[in-house]
Protein backbone atom coordinates (compact mmCIF):
# COMPACT_ATOMS: atom_id res chain seq x y z
CA UNK A 1 0.00 0.00 0.00
CA UNK A 2 1.02 3.60 -0.59
CA UNK A 3 1.71 5.74 2.48
CA UNK A 4 -1.08 8.03 3.68
CA UNK A 5 1.39 10.93 3.92
CA UNK A 6 3.50 10.50 0.75
CA UNK A 7 5.09 13.95 0.89
CA UNK A 8 6.27 13.73 4.49
CA UNK A 9 10.05 13.42 4.80
CA UNK A 10 11.62 10.68 6.88
CA UNK A 11 13.80 11.68 9.87
CA UNK A 12 16.76 13.83 8.85
CA UNK A 13 20.00 11.94 8.16
CA UNK A 14 18.00 8.79 7.41
CA UNK A 15 20.25 7.36 4.70
CA UNK A 16 19.17 3.70 4.70
CA UNK A 17 19.56 2.78 1.05
CA UNK A 18 18.91 6.31 -0.23
CA UNK A 19 22.42 7.48 -1.02
CA UNK A 20 22.64 9.93 1.87
CA UNK A 21 19.61 12.07 0.90
CA UNK A 22 16.59 12.72 3.11
CA UNK A 23 13.82 10.71 1.41
CA UNK A 24 10.11 11.39 1.37
CA UNK A 25 7.62 8.66 2.25
CA UNK A 26 6.70 8.40 -1.44
CA UNK A 27 10.35 7.83 -2.41
CA UNK A 28 10.78 5.28 0.37
CA UNK A 29 7.69 3.38 -0.77
CA UNK A 30 8.89 3.34 -4.38
CA UNK A 31 12.34 2.17 -3.28
CA UNK A 32 10.89 -0.67 -1.21
CA UNK A 33 8.61 -1.88 -4.03
CA UNK A 34 11.30 -1.86 -6.71
CA UNK A 35 14.48 -2.82 -4.86
CA UNK A 36 13.78 -4.84 -1.72
CA UNK A 37 12.60 -8.37 -1.20
CA UNK A 38 9.57 -8.71 1.05
CA UNK A 39 10.56 -10.03 4.47
CA UNK A 40 14.25 -9.16 4.08
CA UNK A 41 16.06 -7.47 6.95
CA UNK A 42 16.54 -4.22 5.01
CA UNK A 43 12.87 -4.21 3.97
CA UNK A 44 11.73 -4.65 7.58
CA UNK A 45 14.07 -1.86 8.66
CA UNK A 46 12.57 0.60 6.18
CA UNK A 47 9.04 -0.54 7.04
CA UNK A 48 9.59 0.67 10.61
CA UNK A 49 9.15 4.20 9.25
CA UNK A 50 5.58 3.33 8.19
CA UNK A 51 4.08 5.03 11.23
CA UNK A 52 5.84 8.28 10.35
CA UNK A 53 4.34 8.05 6.86
CA UNK A 54 0.80 7.54 8.13
CA UNK A 55 0.54 3.76 7.91
CA UNK A 56 -1.93 2.26 10.41
CA UNK A 57 -0.71 0.25 13.45
CA UNK A 58 0.25 -3.31 12.55
CA UNK A 59 -1.83 -4.92 15.31
CA UNK A 60 -4.23 -4.24 18.18
CA UNK A 61 -1.44 -4.95 20.68
CA UNK A 62 0.80 -2.20 19.34
CA UNK A 63 3.96 -1.30 21.21
CA UNK A 64 3.61 1.81 23.40
CA UNK A 65 6.43 4.12 24.43
CA UNK A 66 4.54 5.54 27.41
CA UNK A 67 2.46 3.15 29.48
CA UNK A 68 -1.22 3.98 29.27
CA UNK A 69 -0.99 7.02 27.03
CA UNK A 70 0.64 9.07 24.30
CA UNK A 71 3.77 11.16 24.57
CA UNK A 72 2.97 14.65 25.83
CA UNK A 73 3.04 17.52 23.33
CA UNK A 74 5.92 19.29 25.09
CA UNK A 75 8.08 16.14 24.91
CA UNK A 76 7.56 15.18 21.27
CA UNK A 77 10.61 17.16 20.11
CA UNK A 78 13.00 15.73 22.72
CA UNK A 79 16.03 14.24 20.89
CA UNK A 80 16.86 10.55 21.26
CA UNK A 81 20.57 9.72 21.86
CA UNK A 82 22.31 7.65 19.23
CA UNK A 83 23.08 4.92 21.77
CA UNK A 84 19.44 3.85 21.77
CA UNK A 85 19.40 3.65 18.00
CA UNK A 86 22.41 1.33 17.96
CA UNK A 87 20.22 -1.39 19.44
CA UNK A 88 17.82 -1.00 16.51
CA UNK A 89 20.67 -1.08 13.98
CA UNK A 90 19.89 2.37 12.59
CA UNK A 91 23.03 4.36 13.31
CA UNK A 92 23.52 8.04 12.46
CA UNK A 93 19.81 8.92 12.32
CA UNK A 94 18.61 11.93 14.26
CA UNK A 95 15.15 11.26 15.66
CA UNK A 96 12.93 12.60 18.42
CA UNK A 97 10.30 11.14 20.75
CA UNK A 98 7.75 11.84 18.01
CA UNK A 99 9.68 9.68 15.56
CA UNK A 100 10.03 6.99 18.21
CA UNK A 101 6.29 6.99 18.77
CA UNK A 102 5.71 6.44 15.05
CA UNK A 103 8.17 3.53 15.07
CA UNK A 104 6.25 1.94 17.94
CA UNK A 105 3.06 1.73 15.84
CA UNK A 106 4.86 -0.68 13.50
CA UNK A 107 5.85 -3.08 16.30
CA UNK A 108 3.90 -5.55 18.37
CA UNK A 109 4.29 -5.24 22.14
CA UNK A 110 5.67 -8.79 22.26
CA UNK A 111 8.63 -7.97 19.99
CA UNK A 112 12.10 -7.57 21.46
CA UNK A 113 12.50 -4.26 19.61
CA UNK A 114 9.48 -2.91 21.51
CA UNK A 115 11.37 -3.28 24.79
CA UNK A 116 14.39 -1.60 23.21
CA UNK A 117 12.58 1.52 22.01
CA UNK A 118 10.89 1.84 25.41
CA UNK A 119 14.29 2.41 27.03
CA UNK A 120 14.29 6.25 26.72
CA UNK A 121 11.07 6.66 28.72
CA UNK A 122 12.72 9.29 30.89
CA UNK A 123 13.10 11.47 27.79
CA UNK A 124 9.57 11.03 26.46
CA UNK A 125 7.21 10.10 29.29
CA UNK A 126 7.75 12.63 32.05
CA UNK A 127 10.29 11.24 34.48
CA UNK A 128 10.19 7.46 34.17
CA UNK A 129 12.77 5.18 32.62
CA UNK A 130 12.78 1.44 32.02
CA UNK A 131 16.44 0.47 32.29
CA UNK A 132 17.00 -3.21 31.49
CA UNK A 133 13.77 -4.29 33.15
CA UNK A 134 13.94 -2.08 36.27
CA UNK A 135 11.68 0.97 36.50
CA UNK A 136 13.24 3.93 38.27
CA UNK A 137 11.60 7.18 39.27
CA UNK A 138 13.07 10.62 39.85
CA UNK A 139 12.53 10.26 43.60
CA UNK A 140 14.97 7.35 43.82
CA UNK A 141 17.75 9.43 42.30
CA UNK A 142 17.32 12.06 44.99
CA UNK A 143 17.43 9.56 47.85
CA UNK A 144 21.15 8.99 47.27
CA UNK A 145 21.75 12.71 46.80
CA UNK A 146 19.93 13.55 50.03
CA UNK A 147 22.01 10.98 51.93
CA UNK A 148 25.18 12.37 50.39
CA UNK A 149 24.15 15.90 51.37
CA UNK A 150 23.66 14.84 55.01
CA UNK A 151 27.05 13.11 54.90
CA UNK A 152 28.59 16.28 53.47
CA UNK A 153 27.17 18.40 56.31
CA UNK A 154 28.50 15.96 58.90
CA UNK A 155 31.92 15.93 57.25
CA UNK A 156 32.13 19.72 57.20
CA UNK A 157 31.17 19.83 60.89
CA UNK A 158 34.01 17.44 61.77
CA UNK A 159 36.55 19.40 59.72
CA UNK A 160 35.51 22.71 61.28
CA UNK A 161 35.56 21.18 64.76
CA UNK A 162 39.14 19.95 64.32
CA UNK A 163 40.82 22.83 62.49
CA UNK A 164 39.40 25.65 64.62
CA UNK A 165 41.28 24.52 67.77
CA UNK A 166 45.04 24.16 67.94
CA UNK A 167 44.93 21.53 70.67
CA UNK A 168 42.48 19.40 68.72
CA UNK A 169 44.61 19.76 65.59
CA UNK A 170 47.61 18.28 67.37
CA UNK A 171 45.72 15.21 68.57
CA UNK A 172 46.53 12.12 66.48
CA UNK A 173 42.97 10.78 66.62
CA UNK A 174 41.59 14.11 65.42
CA UNK A 175 44.17 14.21 62.63
CA UNK A 176 43.03 10.77 61.54
CA UNK A 177 39.41 11.91 61.59
CA UNK A 178 40.35 15.02 59.60
CA UNK A 179 41.96 12.90 56.87
CA UNK A 180 39.00 10.51 56.71
CA UNK A 181 36.57 13.42 56.64
CA UNK A 182 38.44 15.01 53.75
CA UNK A 183 38.11 11.79 51.77
CA UNK A 184 34.45 11.50 52.74
CA UNK A 185 33.91 15.10 51.57
CA UNK A 186 35.11 14.16 48.07
CA UNK A 187 33.03 10.97 48.14
CA UNK A 188 29.88 12.92 49.05
CA UNK A 189 30.48 15.40 46.23
CA UNK A 190 30.70 12.49 43.77
CA UNK A 191 27.38 11.09 44.99
CA UNK A 192 25.72 14.49 44.79
CA UNK A 193 26.84 14.76 41.16
CA UNK A 194 25.07 11.44 40.57
CA UNK A 195 24.03 10.53 37.05
CA UNK A 196 24.40 14.15 35.92
CA UNK A 197 28.13 13.48 35.44
CA UNK A 198 27.58 10.55 33.07
CA UNK A 199 27.87 11.33 29.33
CA UNK A 200 24.46 11.78 27.72
CA UNK A 201 25.00 9.55 24.70
CA UNK A 202 26.26 6.34 26.31
CA UNK A 203 26.03 2.76 25.10
CA UNK A 204 23.86 1.92 28.10
CA UNK A 205 21.08 4.47 28.61
CA UNK A 206 21.14 5.98 32.11
CA UNK A 207 18.39 8.13 33.59
CA UNK A 208 19.51 11.72 34.22
CA UNK A 209 22.76 11.45 32.24
CA UNK A 210 23.65 14.87 30.88
CA UNK A 211 27.41 15.17 31.34
CA UNK A 212 30.44 14.52 29.16
CA UNK A 213 33.74 12.64 29.31
CA UNK A 214 35.31 15.31 31.54
CA UNK A 215 32.58 15.25 34.18
CA UNK A 216 32.60 11.45 34.13
CA UNK A 217 36.39 11.37 34.67
CA UNK A 218 36.10 13.94 37.48
CA UNK A 219 33.44 11.91 39.26
CA UNK A 220 35.50 8.71 38.99
CA UNK A 221 38.51 10.51 40.51
CA UNK A 222 36.39 11.79 43.40
CA UNK A 223 35.03 8.28 44.01
CA UNK A 224 38.52 6.79 44.05
CA UNK A 225 39.89 9.46 46.39
CA UNK A 226 36.85 9.05 48.60
CA UNK A 227 37.63 5.38 49.18
CA UNK A 228 40.26 6.54 51.70
CA UNK A 229 37.45 7.15 54.19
Amino acid sequence: KLPNNPFIFLPRDSDIGFGGIQPSCELAAAFVRSNLISGSEECQQVQLTGGWCGCPPISESTCEICEGGQIQENELRNPIPGAYLNYLGVDDIKITCEHLQSLATQMDESEANCHIIQQPKHLCCGGKNVYFGAEWKVEYIWISRSSALLSLCGTISIVVFVITNRKRRSNFFNQLMLGMSTCDFLYSIAWIMGADAIPFDTDYPIYGARGNDATCALQSILFQMGLGS
